[in-house]
């Protein structure tokens, strides 16, 4: 199985991104920094929507200990993503 992260992924274009990974049948990891209501409404419609596994994880990308923890201990009870999107609004990528 496909496993995807998107960072800023509840709103814009990391959004679109999302529904469309989603509709070629990859669980996704729906990252967030602020917006935590919409990335957990966007969570709902994917689990309602599509036949794959959805999460939300909140990922602040300007904290070396957030990327850490994605890219060596994996998701909580995911695997490693096999695709990582940034559409984060940081100017600060560590």
């Amino acid at each position: 199985m496909k496993y995807t992260l998107i960072t800023g992924g509840s709103q814009g274009l990391g959004e679109s991104l999302v529904l469309e990974f989603a509709k070629h049948n990859h669980n996704i990891i729906i990252g967030y920094n602020t917006n935590k209501e919409k990335a957990e409404k966007l969570n709902e419609y994917i689990k309602t929507n599509y036949k794959v596994e959805s999460i939300i994880k909140k990922i602040d990308i300007t904290n070396e200990e957030d990327i850490k923890d994605i890219f060596n201990n994996g998701v909580t009870l995911w695997h490693n993503p096999n695709t990582f999107l940034d559409y984060s609004q940081s100017n600060n990528i560590v």
